[in-house]
């Protein structure tokens, strides 16, 4: 690529040159020297591309690329495919492993890393109170998995009470039009608040 570069600069060193020295004395070129300085402004952009091309080809070859482990889960076999079909359409999908799966029952205890969840807000699916008994469960299942932030997304205004924690911090979102909370939990382990 040095090489390149250097060969470009010497190429436009040597068209400016030739710019100065065959312009008339009303400042153009005649038609034979035009053509001869378009082919040399042409193999200046010919070298600009190809240093280009070869500076992505090193940065590409350079870029380390890490397999997260990305887990998706829902209790529905349907949201599940609908997810699966969502990351294809993203490129992503070899990067996620699905599974229907409860995540009441998900084994959190010692794991790292982040989870994501969006459970039921007792509007569309289920009815408020049986929502609610989700968020029980669901920080009842967190309990002890201390080395986890957790990002939760609902429209229920009690979330914090059903679930047991108070967020370290909360985010104004909507989902579609429904208004909803972002609460997240990274600063300190969840803990039960006495029942």
């Amino acid at each position: 690529i040095l090489e390149l570069r250097e060969k470009r600069a010497k190429a436009w060193e040597a068209a400016k040159a030739f710019l100065d020295s065959r312009r008339n004395e009303k400042g153009i070129l005649s038609a034979e020297d035009d053509a001869t300085y378009t082919k040399m402004e042409q193999e200046i952009t010919d070298l600009g591309k190809e240093i280009a091309r070869q500076e992505r080809q090193e940065a590409l070859a350079e870029e380390k690329i890490e397999k997260l482990p990305i887990s998706a889960s829902d209790l529905s076999a349907e949201a599940v495919e609908l997810a699966r079909q969502n990351a294809r359409r993203a490129g992503v999908e070899s990067c996620v492993s699905f599974r229907r799966a409860d995540a009441l029952g998900l084994p959190y205890t010692g794991r790292r890393g982040t989870l994501i969840c969006n459970p039921p807000y007792g509007r569309r699916l289920l009815d408020q109170n049986q929502a609610r008994r989700i968020y029980d469960g669901l920080g009842r299942a967190l309990q002890g998995a201390d080395s986890l932030k957790k990002y939760i997304l609902t429209a229920d205004e009690d979330f914090e009470e059903c679930f047991g924690a108070k967020a370290d911090k909360r985010r104004k979102l909507y989902n579609g039009m429904i208004k909803c909370q972002l609460y997240m939990y990274f600063r300190r382990p969840v803990s039960r608040e006495a029942e």
